[in-house]
Order: structure tokens, then C-alpha cells, then sequence
């Protein structure tokens, strides 16, 4: 948690243990289900523990924070009700079926119920800290593991103040993203756009720093902006150095360097793989580059917006720069790709009348072929007798002595064709995005220049 430091004025990362009020009650159930009782002794000193009965409500708690339906619910009579019901399904399992288990039955019941209180006696304790924690004037924010949608905006000093923004527990929908704002700036890590292969521009302005959807990286999150409010607060030309001028700048040399690069190297999203060359090459190099540099064209925008405390202007010239020298790669990369096309479209227009005619005759011996092992089927106790099918081979082979020769033939005309329609329709797809990305360009300085 980040809380206020009154003697330095600064931001402090603290950490703070929850405590279970049920940890004595849990570690008693635990003990008696590691023995032989029967399940109703369970349940009897369920119902004579009264204190578990504070477990009595659903609990917003997100025990896996990347899943889906994550919110719990755990109450005594709810969970009572249930041990009931699996105490009969074990004892029909056991009238139905002599070979059945029930002592192992009855072990994997008292482990679940174990494990349904452990979790819930958890989910209950993280619940009164994040009570507790709302209560502490002190304290600025607090890591939570709370189902749905968050954005809470904390005003850690006068020019300084950040969003944690969390959807946990919704799946492939969940996020967990901080922001900071530096005197009604937001800052956004541009470099992203560069470093990263595949990372949407309208997903970077949305945070200024993005976390792996784990507990754990509650630290890393509360760290980054305890780091940022403090060297505000110490030295506002450094701040704005890193977390303003650096981003600009190591957006801008990235695209600059990408202009004139062959091998381009990125960052993996996942922190244990570092760096790797991006495999692409011609067209779909270019089409990559293309991308990324008349993509940057959409940030000039909140570049613009930092006009009150840096000095933005060399950097957009330098952006547009960038993109001026794209255009021109663009469009003579269009050039080529369309003779290309051209070129294969002719080939494969040429190559389909004997590909047709090849399909064709490959069904005929398909066709023949089924009506011969029909006929073998009559010979043969089963119908995946391998002598059968030696037999079956061999008959057709001499019936038909031409059809090895067709075959290899036929293989090599299927690649070409095949070869062939993947390059048309990958040149097709690229020449589409480049034509939008000169688009773009065109349309930029186009409004710029009126």
C-alpha cells in the first residue's frame, strides 16, 4: 500500500500482513478432517462453531485474477446443506457399487470442505484489511483482489495524482493498468510502440504503465508510482526528463532507427524473454514498418498536449519526418508488390486448366480405387487387413501402371497451385494495409498543410 509520509511529504511503499479472525476455527476443522470421523461429526462441529457463521454473504474476492467468475460465495448453512447432499451421494455410490471406495470417497469430501472454508476464511480476512485500509485516512491506495471494474483516482500531491485501473476476474476482458497525471498531463509511454510487435495505440494511451494480471505485481504497480510522486516531488526536471522527454525520445529514435533498419528487434510482453528479431521480411518488413511509423502520427496529439512543460515540437518534426521518408518506401514497396501480383495472378491462371483437369483425374483413381477394396472386402475377414491392402495396392498399381508417375506429378502441381493462391492472397492483404497506411500519411499533412 502507498501511504503518506507527514515528516518528508513524500509517498512511502508499506506492507501490511491480513490477519484471520477464523484462523483458530480453521485449523481446528483442518485437524479433525485429518481423522477418521464420519462426515456427520464434521458437520455437528460445523454447526456448533458459531463463529463461522460470520462467513454468512458473498464475498468479492478474485481468487485467480486473469479467470472468469471469480466472486464467492460461502455460508454456513448454504455449506452444510451441501456436505449433506455429498454424504448421499456416497451412500448410493455404496449400495449401487460393492467395489466402491468409500473411505477414499469420504477423504476427497473432508478435503473439499477444507478447502471451501479456507478459501472462504481467507476471502473474509483480505475483505476486513481492505475494510480496514478504507478507513485509514493515511493511506493513499492498497492492493486488492476485488472482482469487476475499478479506476479510483488518488491525489497523492497538488500536481501529481494516479489511476489504478483494474477489471480483474472477467477473463480475456481483464486488465490491470496504472496512470499517472503530472498537472493535468497523462503520462503515456509512447516507447511502447516501438519496443513491443503488437501493442494497439489505442491501448497506450490509455495507461502509463501496464501489469501481468498477478497478485504479485501489485508490488511493481504501487512501486512504479510511488517512484514517479516522489522524484515529482524532489525534482520536477528529472520527472519530467524520464517520464515526459524520455518517452518522446525513445519513441522518436525508435522510429528513426526503424526506417533504416533490415533486422528489427522487439520486446516480448513476457519479462523472461527479452528481445527477439521480428521474422519479416520484404513486403511484410516494410508493411510492419509502415505501421508502426504512420502509426505514431496518432500520439502527435498528446505530444502536443505536453507543450506546457517540454519543448514538443522537435519531436513532432522529427515524427513527420519519419513519415515524409515512409511515404516514399511505401509507395514504391506498392509498385513492386503490384507487378508481383500481377505476375502470379498470370501464372496461376495459366497453371488452373491442368491443375483442373489433374484434380479431375486424381478422383478417378480415388474412385477406382474405393470400388477394387469394395470388392476386396468380399475376400477378407476385416477391412483393414494389411494383407488386403498389399493385395489392393498391388492389383491397382497393375491396372493402372501409369498412376505412380500421375502422383508425383499431381504433388508438384498442387504446391505450385498452392504456393501460388498464398502468395496472391498474402500480397493482396499487404498491399491493402500499405495503401492504408499511405493513406493515413497523405491525409495527415493534408490537414496540416491547409
Amino acid at each position: 500500500m502507498l501511504v503518506h509520509n507527514h515528516s518528508t511529504s513524500e509517498v512511502d511503499l508499506e506492507y501490511m500482513d491480513y490477519v484471520n479472525p477464523l484462523e483458530k476455527e480453521l485449523q481446528q476443522l483442518q485437524e479433525l478432517c485429518n481423522t477418521q470421523v464420519s462426515l456427520q461429526e464434521v458437520i455437528n462441529f460445523i454447526q456448533k462453531t458459531h463463529t463461522f457463521n460470520v462467513l454468512a454473504k458473498e464475498i468479492n474476492y478474485c481468487e485467480d485474477l486473469d479467470k472468469s467468475y471469480q466472486s464467492i460465495t460461502i455460508k454456513n448453512d448454504a455449506m452444510i446443506n451441501k456436505i449433506n447432499k455429498w454424504c448421499k451421494i456416497i451412500e448410493k455410490r455404496a449400495q449401487e457399487d460393492e467395489n466402491f471406495d468409500i473411505n477414499d470417497a469420504v477423504t476427497k469430501c473432508k478435503n473439499r470442505i477444507v478447502s471451501e472454508y479456507t478459501k472462504g476464511c481467507k476471502a473474509f480476512a483480505i475483505e476486513q484489511a481492505f475494510r480496514f485500509c478504507l478507513k485509514n485516512k493515511n493511506i493513499i491506495t492498497f492492493s486488492h483482489r476485488r472482482c469487476g471494474w475499478s479506476q479510483p483516482v488518488y491525489q497523492l500531491t497538488p500536481n501529481f495524482s494516479i489511476e489504478v485501473k483494474t477489471n480483474f476476474g472477467y477473463g480475456r476482458s481483464s486488465y490491470f493498468f496504472s496512470k499517472l497525471i503530472f498537472k493535468g498531463i497523462e503520462i503515456v509511454p509512447f516507447s511502447e510502440w516501438v519496443q513491443y510487435e503488437i501493442v494497439k495505440a489505442s491501448e497506450i494511451v490509455r495507461y502509463s504503465a501496464e501489469y501481468p494480471l498477478e497478485n504479485d505485481a501489485w508490488e511493481d504497480a504501487l512501486r512504479y508510482c510511488r517512484e514517479a510522486c516522489n522524484l515529482s516531488l524532489k525534482n520536477e526536471e528529472d520527472f519530467i526528463s524520464k517520464y515526459l522527454v524520455g518517452q518522446c525520445e525513445l519513441m522518436v529514435n525508435g522510429l528513426e532507427l526503424l526506417l533504416i533498419e533490415d533486422a528489427v528487434f522487439v520486446e516480448s510482453k513476457d519479462k523472461h524473454h527479452g528481445k527477439h528479431q521480428l521474422d519479416r521480411k520484404g513486403y511484410y518488413l516494410t508493411e510492419y514498418k509502415g505501421e508502426k511509423i504512420s502509426g505514431a502520427l496518432n500520439f502527435i496529439s498528446k505530444i502536443a498536449s505536453l507543450d506546457s512543460v517540454i519543448l514538443v515540437s522537435d519531436f513532432i518534426s522529427r515524427i513527420e519526418e519519419c513519415n515524409n521518408k515512409m511515404h516514399t518506401i511505401l509507395s514504391q514497396e506498392l509498385t513492386y508488390a503490384e507487378e508481383e501480383l500481377n505476375v502470379s495472378q498470370a501464372l496461376l491462371i495459366k497453371l488452373k486448366p491442368n491443375y483442373s483437369s489433374m484434380t479431375d483425374r486424381n478422383a478417378f483413381y480415388a474412385k477406382q480405387k474405393h470400388t477394387m477394396r469394395m470388392s476386396n472386402l468380399k475376400l477378407y475377414v476385416t477391412p483393414i487387413s494389411s494383407v488386403g491392402d498389399n493385395n489392393l495396392e498391388k492389383d491397382f498399381i497393375t491396372r493402372f501402371s501409369e498412376f505412380p508417375a500421375f502422383k508425383e506429378e499431381f504433388a508438384k502441381t498442387v504446391r505450385e497451385y498452392y504456393n501460388l493462391s498464398t502468395s496472391i492472397t498474402n500480397l493482396t492483404k499487404v498491399m491493402y494495409s500499405i495503401r492504408l497506411y499511405v493513406k493515413k500519411i497523405e491525409e495527415y499533412f493534408a490537414r496540416v498543410n491547409k
